[in-house]
């Protein structure tokens, strides 16, 4: 990592090192809620991404089983049609 990229992290190493070392109940919540903001935004995104994943294969599946109901379809079709011709 440069040393332009690196001071930001540092600077947020250093806040969150005073803050500790302060043990301010503002700052404990403060983590608090960051933790829980976190975990929530982190719960809807794999929720999202496994409805686009089974979205997805819903698809796939679709497409690969047509041909195999169409040629039921067909075989179905053609069982019909001699029984109906008796």
């Amino acid at each position: 990592m440069s040393k332009g990229r690196a001071i930001p992290w540092i600077g947020g190493l250093a806040l969150t090192v005073v803050g500790v070392g302060l043990d301010s109940y503002h700052f404990r919540e403060a983590l608090a809620v960051f933790a829980i903001f976190t975990l929530v935004f982190l719960l809807i995104a794999m929720l999202a991404l496994l409805a686009l994943l089974v979205w997805c294969a819903s698809e796939q599946l679709a497409l690969w089983c047509k041909p195999l109901t169409q040629l039921l379809a067909n075989q179905f079709r053609r069982l019909f049609l001699a029984y109906a011709r008796r």
